[in-house]
């Protein structure tokens, strides 16, 4: 596990596409969701694995900061978005 200074493997292009957001959904209801529908691309074949696994600081801080890290207007975007979306005033 990364707690025990463990690695983990992100692919470098989207495999899936989270297409279940929307006002019906159970959990990801937020259709402006930064994590909605993004496009997927395939794998490139055969698969080259690294000669020595070592850390990507550059990768770890760009998943960080995209995936991770949202500034305080996105969220409060996001909460005021959500407010209006399940307001009784439609």
């Amino acid at each position: 596990s990364w707690l025990q200074n463990g690695l983990t493997i992100l692919p470098n292009v989207n495999l899936v596409s989270n297409i279940g957001f929307s006002a019906d959904a159970t959990n990801t209801k937020d259709i402006y969701s930064p994590f909605a529908n993004h496009p997927t691309q395939p794998m490139e074949f055969p698969i080259k694995h690294p000669e020595f696994m070592v850390r990507d600081a550059q990768a770890d801080k760009f998943t960080q900061q995209t995936q991770f890290h949202h500034s305080l207007v996105s969220r409060l975007k996001s909460k005021i978005r959500k407010i209006l979306d399940h307001s009784h005033f439609r």
